[in-house]
């Protein structure tokens, strides 16, 4: 149908159609909004409901038990126990024993491994695992010394800076010869020597010399392989080697902290290799 047509004078004009065509669109103009806007809104609602029932499966399936999903700690809050030390136990389950839980130490000979030193007191002279009896006289079982009769082996977790004492500058508690170690000749002597004091290293070994100190000891121990590592540097607070040796020469030795002006400062105890006494023992005094 035409929409424009050109009269006799040369004049176009619109046909009927034009203006129904015209009249048209203006009609649906004025209906678009009223078609789109809930055509939009019914789309919006069942994209929303989609998405909530996909999360609601996601969720079942993953606490489901056993499924890959499920969390290996989830759990309320309320059903674990914080134990003084910092660690956690399930209701109903006992924590290990202290004495269950395996220290590390290094091999013989001084491999270093990163150890908690045993517990010790921050008070001088204080019954704990680290220091002696606080009262003058001989301890024949300490618990940081162990015996082996049958074997003629003795153990001793020596742990420098445990107490306060001596600035921390001490093993076991106990500073400038105020601790006796007696072992009977001929026995073996194992050290597990550990680092407490968080400012300073520290190192131990065995000399055939007696106070006073000069600040720079000796290069070697007087009994072979009766020294920790890093003699003249120390080990950082924290790390640990073993000390392992035959006591074979009657005599009465020191053991200082090989570090620079350590020993010197008081840093010292004594170590008696005895032909009389039969089995190891400790000695302190106040």
């Amino acid at each position: 149908f035409p929409l424009i047509v050109r009269d006799r004078s040369g004049t176009f004009r619109e046909t009927r159609h034009m203006k129904r065509m015209q009249a048209i669109t203006r009609g649906a103009a004025r209906a678009t909004p009223l078609l789109v806007y809930p055509l939009c809104l019914s789309f919006v609602l069942l994209a929303t409901l989609a998405w909530g029932g996909c999360s609601r499966g996601a969720e079942e399936k993953a606490g489901a038990p056993g499924s890959a999903g499920a969390s290996a700690d989830t759990g309320d809050a309320g059903d674990v126990e914080n134990l003084e030390d910092g660690s956690a136990a399930f209701p109903g389950e006992e924590p290990a024993p202290e004495d269950s839980i395996p220290g590390a130490s290094g091999a013989g000979g001084g491999d270093i491994d990163a150890a908690t030193p045993p517990e010790t007191s921050g008070a001088a002279g204080a019954n704990t695992v680290a220091a002696g009896p606080a009262s003058a006289g001989s301890a024949d079982d300490v618990p940081w010394m162990e015996v082996d009769e049958a074997g003629r082996k003795v153990s001793f977790d020596i742990v420098a800076g445990s107490t306060s004492t001596n600035s921390a500058w001490n093993f076991n508690g106990y500073a400038e010869g105020d601790m006796t170690i007696t072992v009977p000749v001929g026995w073996t002597v194992t050290m597990t020597f550990s680092n407490a004091d968080g400012d300073v290293p520290h190192s131990l070994y065995v000399l055939d010399d007696a106070p006073p100190f000069e600040t720079e000891l000796p290069e070697q121990p007087d009994i072979p392989r009766a020294y920790s590592i890093n003699l003249k540097n120390g080990i950082g607070a924290g790390k640990t080697d073993t000390l392992r040796f035959p006591v074979d020469k009657p005599g009465k030795y020191t053991m200082p902290c090989g570090v620079f002006g350590h020993a010197k400062a008081g840093m010292w105890d004594w170590l008696v290799v005895s032909e009389g006494a039969r089995r190891p023992s400790v000695t302190f005094e106040t």
